[in-house]
């Protein structure tokens, strides 16, 4: 949970201690949190899910390029994660 600016927790890490496997879990954990089902409420569309994770990306608090990959791959990981079939 911790964010390129710092804003994470628990430790309120910020970049300079943050490497490439620490910035990839960040970004992966968001999307699928925010696209899975929850016992509270209902996954969001992938689309939806990218322009909030884009947000803290514009803001600092996430990594670009890993952000640039998601969004390449965002639609076929949106159907591994919540088991849509394709059509």
């Amino acid at each position: 949970h911790e964010k390129l600016d710092g804003s994470g927790y628990p430790l309120h890490l910020n970049h300079r201690y943050l490497h490439l496997p620490d910035r990839i879990i960040a970004v992966a954990d968001i999307f699928t949190a925010l696209v899975e089902d929850r016992p509270y409420r209902l996954g969001m569309p992938y689309q939806e899910a990218l322009h909030l994770i884009e947000t803290d990306v514009i803001n600092g608090a996430l990594d670009n390029d890993v952000y640039l990959v998601l969004r390449q791959h965002a639609e076929e990981l949106h159907h591994l994660v919540t088991r849509i079939p394709r059509l």
